[in-house]
């Protein structure tokens, strides 16, 4: 029997927006598909303010309106426009639009939205670098070249199929589709790896498969309290552990040879924090390498972990609001057996000391999902369905 897909207004505009969304901030801004010069950055301001009026309207047309969900949500608006008018950052505002305007919205058709996006613009710049038709860019990386494909920078394909790997398993239910999927997934990754030269994606890859295989021994009629603690506390811990091997990366043998393993993402981390320091409500990161636009709307941040990049550009309170709604999240995976989502959760969680997935909502809507488990619990019982 075939089920029609049906799809609401608010749900049409929603999807729409995150489109738009994804496609200016990774194609527009972040690739050579409209050319190298930095007029592509303002046309791209105007693609997110589009998508940021379209998620209000999406929200606004919604006709399940609570009262609770509605003050969480406007609660969460006033902190993230604070926050976007320090950082003077357009995109942090429209990811805060996208979880607003994600209520009532099935999480499971957010995830495929943002897995079909994500491939989207992965093909329409691959494919043009591969025939010739913008720059394939190259560097030596570890006495390799490692070619851009298309992107500003080497790494952007690498993590960013990671991610929709990671979406993908998650959306599969078969056991049978999900042993072929992952199989399919290893000499993707490996050519990947050979082609952009990123070893710690490939790293991370390998221990998503080495999580994805032990996590199918839990048996579901166990409580698993030792699960649900680690559940709770590895994203606090992982934000811990980052800061205090980023201001010892100077300073102890350990941590430099650690910082030397991790391409100096520690040392880097470390002269944020001494430089910049930790504000309530975010900042406004100006660097030498500030080019983009006069008001600084756009700007080039060189730290890569999402744990110090979220401290220094969110500030203390997003952070804290972050961290909770993931560890919620994490422990709700655990409570309601959803162990595939917990295996996105705790590599997300060991992604994020090296990578900035913490809040990019289209590349990981799992802070969409935190939200939502706020207003209504018991959304981890339907979402599978």
């Amino acid at each position: 029997m075939r089920h029609s897909y049906k799809i609401k207004k608010n749900e049409l505009l929603y999807v729409i927006a995150l489109f738009i969304y994804t496609f200016a901030v990774d194609v527009i801004s972040n690739s050579y598909l409209f050319g190298q010069n930095d007029s592509r950055f303002e046309v791209s301001n105007y693609f997110q303010y589009l998508a940021a009026a379209l998620f209000f309207v999406s929200f606004c047309w919604n006709k399940n309106l609570k009262i609770r969900a509605i003050m969480l949500r406007v609660i969460l608006g006033v902190i993230a426009l604070v926050i976007a008018y320090n950082m003077h950052a357009i995109s942090f505002g429209v990811s805060v639009l996208a979880i607003i305007a994600a209520l009532n919205i099935d999480f499971r058709k957010i995830v495929k939205w943002c897995v079909g996006i994500n491939t989207f613009d992965l093909v329409v710049v691959i494919l043009p670098a591969i025939m010739g038709l913008i720059p394939d860019e190259t560097r030596l990386h570890n006495g390799v070249v490692a070619h851009y494909l298309g992107f500003a920078y080497y790494s952007n394909v690498p993590y960013r199929v990671l991610m929709i790997t990671i979406m993908g398993y998650w959306l599969i239910k078969s056991s049978r589709a999900e042993n072929i999927f992952l199989l399919i997934s290893i000499p993707i990754q490996y050519i990947i790896y050979k082609v952009c030269t990123v070893r710690l994606v490939l790293y991370i890859y390998i221990i998503f498969i080495i999580i994805a295989i032990l996590i199918r021994a839990i048996k579901s009629e166990k409580k698993h309290n030792v699960l649900k603690f680690i559940a709770v506390i590895m994203y606090p811990c992982a934000t811990l552990a980052t800061v205090y091997a980023s201001l010892q990366s100077d300073k102890s043998f350990f941590f430099a040879a650690l910082d030397s393993a991790m391409n100096a993402r520690l040392g880097f981390n470390r002269i944020g924090f001494q430089r910049y320091g930790m504000k309530l409500f975010g900042q406004r990161i100006i660097t030498s390498q500030e080019y983009w636009d006069a008001n600084y709307i756009n700007h080039y941040f060189f730290i890569d972990s999402g744990y110090a990049y979220m401290l220094i550009s969110y500030g203390l309170i997003f952070s804290i609001i972050l961290i909770v709604g993931y560890s919620y999240l994490s422990w709700y995976t655990i409570r309601y057996k959803d162990y595939k989502m917990f295996v996105w959760c705790i590599t997300c969680c060991i992604f994020s000391v090296i990578n900035n997935v913490l809040f990019s909502v289209s590349l990981n809507p799992l802070p969409v999902l935190a939200v939502n488990l706020f207003v209504n619990a018991n959304v981890m019982k339907k979402k599978r369905k």
